[in-house]
């Protein structure tokens, strides 16, 4: 966990160690002073820079479906 401080409730939060570069792509900060800070700023670098849009989603899936259809065809 990492102690974080929420910047729309001005309060401190406790965020699980996978979820910190999510949080602080939000904007919240993690607290300075804690020893988990220094894992935080590298988790940041961990951001992909670009998701893949619906389109390239869709013919990825559809590329599979048709790849699968193929190999599990019954043969007579």
């Amino acid at each position: 966990m990492v102690k974080m401080f929420n910047t729309i409730t001005h309060t401190e939060m406790y965020v699980a160690d996978d979820r910190v570069a999510e949080y602080q792509a939000m904007g919240h900060r993690v607290m300075e002073g804690t020893v988990i800070a220094e894992l935080a700023k590298d988790a940041v670098k961990e951001i992909p820079k670009k998701q893949p849009t619906i389109e390239e989603t869709t013919k990825k899936l559809k590329a599979t479906i048709a790849r699968t259809k193929k190999t599990t065809r019954k043969k007579a």
